[in-house]
């Protein structure tokens, strides 16, 4: 199995790329934030402690700062590295029922899987460990230059964080690569050769389960928020009920996605006539695979609106604090940061699976610039799905958190901010898409055949 896995490696190097990129990136912001909790402990807590006055009380903002920074941060790598993996393991469906045809054991598959996850962990972590270290003494500089911590302030990242980091990454893949491996390996080959193009189940018992909680846990938060929290406290309950509320759709979706095609089924059908009739057939058809591009945009439109917007509204209302809209703002341009790398590399992967689909369209007469327009509205679509869905994540935040400052319902900051959010997701999506198609079709339609 160790050599199938490595050949594997090397034969699907577009897809294990990106998820070496997904983890590369996740466990570089979980290092920085190590070190920076690190820097933050050896300045507070004996025998580390500092003499010079001040300094303390830095070192302790500095701590709860990387705490509540790496929290959401690992929470995000999590979910984007999971998803991506669950990505790829989906597209080798039908690879995964011959083998199982021709008698692989299914506790032989899983292991396969799990030594290929293995390999792209290590090296992503191994990558990652410097420019986590430079990137955590780059947090610090800026993070002092603002005024929230004192610059006496010196940066000390040892051995401690880099293995946390490195750990919390790999056992994230790992566990991925295990639950995406359970399904594929279990089913029936006949099943899986049907599913390997177009896979239609997605909703299991403990995907509902895990959903309905998250779902749950963002309605108690936001109830809390809005009826028991006063004043700035609100801020506490409001930005962990966006992660949950995130978490929950991400969960469901799939679903979700085949509801929100069908309502902008006909709008896009009439505003691009058979070109987007075409786009929205592949996208109902796909909607698994749509979704798995949704939820990225989704993040980083729902969580950066509702985290700047929470500071806005602070700041408008009762002044809000430095340290907060420090961390608001470093959280929201890492989380656009992230999910704008997991839209890329799943919008990559997707066009690379997709060129049997485009050879067979050019062989019975597409041209390639009508597949490239066909794409670009399916990234159209991706884009406004995504951005509902944000919206609502957002809206469910902000609307609470609002009532418990002065009993509005709206945010109080700059219309162009959240527009600027959405167009710059937006534009992204597009570019990649439209990208990762026009490299897909560079290969010839016989070569493509002949090579899937």
């Amino acid at each position: 199995m160790f050599a199938l896995a490595l050949q594997t490696l090397r034969f699907r190097r577009t897809s294990f790329i990106a998820s070496t990129v997904a983890l590369f990136f996740g466990a570089v912001i979980l290092t920085a934030c190590g070190g920076l909790m690190e820097t933050g402990i050896r300045h507070r807590v004996p025998p580390f402690a500092a003499v010079p006055p001040g300094t303390q009380q830095a070192a302790s903002r500095l701590i709860s700062m990387s705490a509540v920074f790496g929290g959401i941060a690992a929470m995000v790598t999590v979910f984007i590295v999971g998803s991506t993996l669950a990505l790829v393991v989906q597209q080798r469906l039908g690879e995964m029922a011959l083998l199982r045809a021709i008698g692989t054991l299914p506790g032989q598959l899983r292991r396969m899987i799990v030594v290929e996850t293995l390999v792209v962990a290590l090296v992503a972590v191994a990558l990652a460990l410097v420019p986590g270290y430079l990137a955590g003494g780059w947090m610090l500089e800026q993070i002092a230059a603002s005024g929230v911590v004192t610059k006496g302030i010196t940066y000390h990242a040892g051995w401690i964080p880099m293995v946390t980091a490195g750990g919390t990454s790999m056992l994230a893949a790992l566990t991925a690569a295990f639950i995406a491996s359970r399904r594929a390996a279990l089913s029936r080959p006949a099943d899986a050769l049907a599913e390997s193009r177009l896979q239609h189940r997605w909703l299991s018992g403990p995907r509902l389960a895990f959903a309905v909680l998250c779902l749950a846990g963002g309605t108690a938060l936001a109830v809390v928020t809005g009826t028991v929290m006063n004043g700035e406290v609100a801020a506490s309950t409001a930005g962990p009920s966006a992660m949950l509320w995130a978490g929950g759709i991400a969960l469901l979706g799939p679903g979700l996605t085949k509801v929100l095609t069908g309502v902008f089924h006909r709008p896009l059908r009439a505003l691009f006539g058979l070109t987007g009739d075409l786009a929205m057939d592949n996208a109902r058809a796909r909607r698994i695979r749509i979704a798995g591009a949704v939820s990225p945009v989704m993040l980083a439109t729902g969580l950066s609106t509702a985290l700047i917007y929470l500071q806005t509204t602070l700041s408008a209302g009762q002044g809000g604090d430095g340290v907060g809209a420090w961390v608001d703002y470093l959280l929201a341009g890492s989380i656009i940061a992230y999910a704008v790398i997991s839209l890329v590399n799943t919008l990559v992967v997707a066009a690379a699976e997709r060129r049997r689909e485009f050879a067979l369209q050019r062989l019975v007469g597409a041209t390639p610039g009508q597949i490239l327009a066909m794409t670009g509205i399916e990234s159209l679509l991706v884009t406004i799905v995504g951005t509902v869905l944000g919206t609502f994540v957002a809206a469910a935040t902000l609307a609470p958190f609002r009532m418990a400052l002065d009993g509005s319902w709206l945010p109080r900051g700059p219309v162009w901010i959240y527009l600027s959010i959405v167009g710059f997701v937006g534009a992204l999506t597009a570019l990649a898409s439209v990208s990762a198609t026009g490299a897909a079709l560079r290969t010839p339609p016989a070569e493509a055949l002949a090579t899937l």
